[in-house]
């Protein structure tokens, strides 16, 4: 599988392997990546801070933690492709939320046919916020306030 918006564990492991190897080796970019988490700075790296480099610029406080969250993404997806599969071979497969009281609150009605392709039941909101569209200025409510009321009328 191909996307961006999925994390494999392989290809991190690589891309701190490649990581540690650029900070050895002195590569200023990647040592000023490295320095931003260390106090006081580093003059030798191990595997472990290159990976919690790697794991901090994706948004995830340790290494451990990147790893549970890829691991419980594979799970995710094992599940919707299992269940999907299911649903192909018997009408009766249950939606993964079957249990669940669901509500599916998105802006936009752009994933409300994903969301049921992906074997998921619940209702679904669509929730309109015009302030995530327009322009953007040191004065922003009357500048929002007249995008909003040229774009979609007056309330």
């Amino acid at each position: 599988m191909n996307n961006p918006f999925v994390l494999n564990l392989e290809q991190q492991k690589k891309r701190a392997k490649e990581l540690l190897k650029a900070l050895n080796s002195g590569d200023s970019l990647a040592i000023q990546r490295a320095q931003t988490l260390f106090t006081p700075p580093k003059t030798e790296f191990k595997l472990a801070d290159a990976q919690h480099v790697i794991a901090n610029e994706l948004g995830v406080r340790s290494w451990a933690k990147l790893k549970a969250h890829i691991e419980q993404q594979d799970y995710a997806r094992q599940q919707i492709a299992y269940s999907q599969t299911s649903k192909q071979a018997s009408n009766k497969a249950q939606p993964l939320d079957a249990d669940l009281k669901t509500l599916h609150v998105r802006c936009g009605h752009v994933i409300q046919g994903v969301i049921k392709t992906a074997a998921f039941a619940g209702d679904f909101l669509p929730y309109f916020d015009p302030i995530c569209i327009g322009p953007i200025a040191p004065d922003l409510l009357p500048v929002r306030a007249k995008f909003i009321e040229q774009s979609f009328g007056a309330g």
